[in-house]
């Protein structure tokens, strides 16, 4: 089954040179390659990639945390040190 839809979508100037200069790079007119955009948007499914992404932000993350708790004690005792010359107003 095979449906039609009409978009009439305001577009910045920006998006529309970069529209426009895929389009002529492909061969392609705007209107075919903003249909592949949408097509590859809807339709992929969260692939492996997507989940990779996400295990590497994990990991990113985890990592972050490590090195946060490594040097908590240094940078527990430079905040007391700074809080030493805080006078209370």
């Amino acid at each position: 089954m095979s449906s039609s839809l009409t978009l009439t979508l305001p577009l910045n100037a920006a998006v529309q040179r970069a529209l426009r200069r895929q389009a002529e790079a492909q061969g392609k007119s705007m209107a075919e390659v903003a249909r592949e955009i949408l097509e590859k948007a809807l339709l992929v499914e969260p692939s492996a990639s997507t989940d990779e992404k996400r295990h590497q932000i994990r990991e990113r993350e985890a990592r972050d945390l490590e090195i946060l708790n490594q040097r908590a004690d240094v940078l527990n005792r430079e905040v007391e040190d700074l809080l030493a010359y805080q006078i209370e107003l």
